[in-house]
């Protein structure tokens, strides 16, 4: 999962759909100076989510349109109370009282320590959890990383979940939410 700034993030969602876009139109739908916008898009474009058509005029890469749609699913899908993720406890197989039907809620759940540290490990490990972020919120990025971090530790966990709600947080102004 990249993770850098997360105002960075902001500049995919300041492009309509496939649009091409230049240094000024992001400045202005993001309200920063050229420079500033210039900065990000070269932070994207080393990280491959954007790509130069020619010069001074950019567009986003499948990877960009992909982890905006992910980001995107994170902020504005409703997940009904039947595919919420429930927790078991790997040995017993007993269901934690416990519920996720969101990004929010699996970060409480994982700072507050609100189930066990061993049943979330263990999901982790066993992609549970990455295949159920997959398949309701749509986050593919979080998943592939989760997939590909099996052994990750509670707090690199925690890290991850903070780091993917300062993104969200950046993008809501975009969005206008």
């Amino acid at each position: 999962m990249a993770l850098f700034k997360p105002a960075f993030y902001r500049v995919l969602f300041a492009v309509e759909g496939d649009a091409e876009f230049d240094i000024q139109s992001i400045s202005k739908r993001l309200n920063v100076i050229p420079s500033t916008a210039k900065r990000y898009i070269r932070e994207l474009l080393k990280k491959g989510y954007i790509r130069e058509i020619r010069p001074g005029l950019y567009a986003l890469t499948d990877e960009g349109t992909a982890l905006k749609n992910s980001l995107k699913n994170l902020l504005e899908k409703k997940v009904e109370e039947n595919l919420g993720y429930v927790l078991t406890d790997p040995s017993t197989g007993n269901p934690v009282p416990v519920k996720i039907t969101n990004i929010y809620q699996l970060y409480a759940i994982v700072k507050y320590r609100l189930v066990p540290e061993n049943i979330l490990l263990e999901h982790i490990r066993r992609d549970y959890l990455a295949k159920w972020i997959r398949d309701v919120l749509e986050d593919l990025d979080l998943a592939d990383f989760l997939e590909n971090n099996r052994d990750i530790s509670i707090n690199e966990f925690l890290d991850v979940l903070e780091e993917r709600l300062k993104i969200l947080n950046s993008i809501r102004s975009v969005l206008g939410m």
